[in-house]
């Protein structure tokens, strides 16, 4: 009798387990730094992997899923009217730390597995003085059999992490 009703208790705790719902804890930008100079646009935005920051896995994870550029697009369409090719600021946003669990990790441990998670630090630039610099992050716990994809995964941590960049700016 014992084994079906552990059977059962691990049936009905897994998935439960696999759902968890998204952190959310974000770091904000700093309310004492001033607002970006009006009338300038931002012109750029320059996105790199801190290699010596990222471990290895996160380095191969986020070429495989194109991380830096599907971030740098993001962030560049989110800022839509503040952007302009001939803006002078330039955006420069460095990944500091980057994980990305595997499908089955995911699928199979959900959040006992740990996050996924993406660190930026960010800059902005005029003409070589920097103007503003916070970091801020994301991470999610989601998996299971709907969020078991790691590109499905990645493309939430981009989404996300661009629209704390943007607000942050």
């Amino acid at each position: 009798m014992r084994v079906p009703s552990l059977l059962l208790l691990l049936a009905l705790a897994l998935p439960g387990c696999a759902g968890t719902p998204e952190k959310t804890t974000p770091v904000p930008a700093p309310e004492s730094q001033a607002a970006l100079p009006a009338g300038k646009q931002i012109g750029a935005v320059e996105v790199v992997l801190d290699r010596d920051s990222v471990p290895q896995n996160g380095i191969d994870a986020a070429e495989r899923y194109d991380i830096p550029a599907k971030l740098q697009s993001r962030v560049t369409a989110l800022l839509g009217a503040r952007f302009a090719a001939d803006g002078e600021l330039v955006v420069h946003v460095s990944i500091g730390n980057f994980r990305l669990r595997s499908g089955g990790n995911a699928f199979w441990l959900g959040a006992m597995g740990g996050a996924d998670m993406l660190e930026v630090s960010v800059e902005v630039v005029d003409g070589g003085t920097p103007l503003k610099h916070f970091e801020t992050d994301t991470s999610t716990v989601l998996g299971g059999i709907a969020y078991a994809s790691p590109t499905r995964r990645s493309a939430r941590l981009v989404q996300s992490i661009s629209e704390r960049i943007v607000a942050g700016l």
